[in-house]
This record gives C-alpha cells, structure tokens and sequence, in this order.
C-alpha cells in the first residue's frame, strides 16, 4: 500500500512539473514575442531619428543657425542613441538542452522526475531573463520615442520661426 501512494505521488509530481513546463513554455514565448516587438519598435526609431537628423544636418550645413535647429538635432541624434541602445545585445539565458541530454544519460544521471524538475529551473530562469531583457530595450525605446517627439517639435517650431520671421540677409 505504501509503495502504491509513493508512486501515485511521484506521478502526480511528475503531472505537476509537465504543467508547470507547459506553461513555462507558453511565457516563453510571450516574453520572446515582446522582446521581438520591442526591437522592431527600435529599429523604427532608429530611421525615423537617422530620418529627423540627417533633414536637419542637411538644412544646417554651411549656414548660420540658431538654437532650436541646433537642439533639434542633438534630441534627434539622442533619439537615436536610445534606440541603438535598445537594440544591443545583452548576454541571456538559454537552455542549455545538449549539457543537460549529456547528464541525463550518463551513469549517475538524474531520475525522471529530478531532470523534469531540472528542465523546469531552466526553463523559468530563461522565462525571467526574457521579460528582464524585454523590460531594459522597452525603458530605452520609451525615451527614444520622447526625444524624438521633442526633435520633431523644436523641428517644427524652426521651421514655423522661419516661415513666421522675416529674414535678415539678402
């Protein structure tokens, strides 16, 4: 009787770690979906501030200018700075499946339950690193979006200063 309770409660732990793996599979994903999005919100923000900077580089080579130009582009080129930033690789987690198929199957190899059990660690620590990682790129894609908001406003503000004011030299 005894050997019989200790089996049903070996499988039910098993059943446990299966579910628990299954949705640590499911968050997996979620975070690599976000993560992706967010780099893809960067790489946008890159070309929109390259897009802003290079207008104005252009617009500003070789004649006199005034602050608001000048600010313009330097929160254009911050932008941009924010997204390469984003877009940087950080060292991260991933599951190491080889290391763990070669101690499963060597002599002293962990039982079912214990490499189960092991898989999912894995699988949470790979879980957390995502959303982490996710979590650094979208801070730095928030205030890329702010500064290139700004540039684009100072932007506009330039040009209506210069429809609005006449011109001094002729």
């Amino acid at each position: 009787m005894a050997c019989r309770d200790v089996r049903r409660g070996e499988r039910d732990r098993i059943a446990r770690i299966r579910l628990l793996s299954d949705e640590a599979d499911k968050q997996r994903d979620i975070a690599a979906g976000r993560v992706t999005t967010t780099m893809t919100q960067a790489s946008l923000l890159l070309l929109g501030a390259g897009l802003v900077a290079g207008s104005w580089a252009v617009e500003l080579i070789g004649r006199p200018f005034g602050i608001l130009p000048a600010a313009t582009m330097l929160f254009a080129l911050a932008s941009a700075a924010a997204a390469l930033i984003s877009l940087f690789p950080r060292s991260s987690l991933r599951l190491k499946i080889r290391a763990l198929v070669t101690e499963s199957f060597g002599p002293d190899g962990p039982n079912l339950v214990d490499l189960e059990d092991l898989v999912l660690e894995t699988k949470t620590a790979v879980v957390e690193s995502l959303i982490s990682d996710h979590k650094r790129r979208d801070r730095w894609v928030r205030a890329g979006y702010v500064l290139l908001a700004i540039a684009l406003a100072g932007g506009a503000a330039s040009l209506a200063a210069a429809l609005l004011i006449p011109s001094t030299t002729t």
